[in-house]
């Protein structure tokens, strides 16, 4: 029983959050190993190299029986072997590659002042950037990044004395600084005008290419203000983190979606297809407006025999 709520837990983190731990414990290492003695230093290095790696395979043996179904699916499908080497990855790993490409793309397309095509269709605008922090949060950035440089030039020479060492971090940061700037705008690009749109038939949720979907209002059982952290929210309610998704740009949810328990809808994460959970979580710079609509709207449709 405790192996499978280690399995369980491994399968709910996702590949982000276990990329995060190792990252976390490669620094934590390399502070242990300049404050142990000198006799163990060698074992906390090997053991700052090892814990990341570790994390990684435990998280891809968690989920090697959804590798293998997906091998067999691609097999008879009689896919191209790329389709099945494709399939032994975990599928973020695709989708971070194509989220990249699609960020680098919007970037370019905002340089050149280039619209983004309207593919929403027409119905009641749930905005989210006029009331929120995305747009405030994306000039912090840019200021950030307009002193990472200049602050690194300075302070690494006080640590640094090898220049060849020197130059290659200069280098890094300047990609790092690069990468940052081309994905904020790419983001900002696809974002566009902010908007989810609800019709007759569904709430079309759209978070520029990191969440595209498509939600019948069938699908829905209630709408509900949120005044509380999640995680507050989440104890109250008795809800477990797997069960919840957020949709938001950046801000801090104010209401959430709560579906039917048998629902079962499918939307772009990430550029991941994904199963949606029960509770999902969403900003709007009006989220009464949607409440109402939900209300009025649920009568007239009903979830499919």
């Amino acid at each position: 029983m405790r192996q499978m709520h280690i399995v369980s837990l491994l399968r709910a983190t996702t590949w982000r959050e276990i990329a995060g731990l190792a990252i976390g414990a490669l620094l934590f290492a390399s502070v242990a190993k300049k404050l142990a003695p000198e006799a163990v230093k060698p074992l906390v290095h090997h053991a700052g190299l090892v814990l990341p790696l570790l994390l990684l395979m435990a998280k891809d043996i968690a989920h090697a029986p959804h590798a293998w179904q997906r091998l067999r699916s691609a097999h008879a499908a009689r896919a191209p072997w790329h389709a099945h080497l494709t399939a032994l990855l975990p599928p973020e790993l695709p989708g971070l590659f194509k989220l990249d490409r699609l960020l680098w793309l919007g970037c370019l397309r905002r340089v050149q002042g280039k619209p983004l095509p309207v593919t929403l269709p027409e119905g009641v605008a749930l905005t989210y950037l006029e009331r929120g922090a995305y747009n405030t949060a994306r000039a912090v950035v840019f200021v950030a990044l307009l002193l990472e440089l200049p602050t690194h030039a300075l302070l690494l020479h006080l640590f640094i004395k090898d220049p060849d060492a020197l130059l290659v971090i200069h280098v890094l940061g300047a990609i790092a600084v690069l990468y940052t700037l081309a994905w904020v705008l790419g983001d900002r690009w696809h974002i566009g005008a902010g908007r989810h749109v609800m019709t007759l038939e569904a709430l079309h949720l759209r978070v520029g290419v990191r969440v595209e979907g498509t939600l019948p209002l069938a699908a829905i059982a209630r709408a509900e203000p949120v005044d509380l952290l999640l995680p507050t929210w989440r104890h109250r309610h008795g809800v477990a983190r797997s069960d919840t998704l957020v949709v938001t740009p950046f801000d801090k949810p104010n209401c959430v979606l709560v579906l039917h328990q048998h629902a079962q809808v499918d939307i772009l994460l990430h550029q991941v297809t994904t199963r949606l959970p029960q509770y999902v979580f969403l900003y709007l710079d009006r989220p009464a407006l949607l409440a109402a609509h939900v209300d009025r709207m649920r009568p007239t449709v009903s979830l499919p025999c």
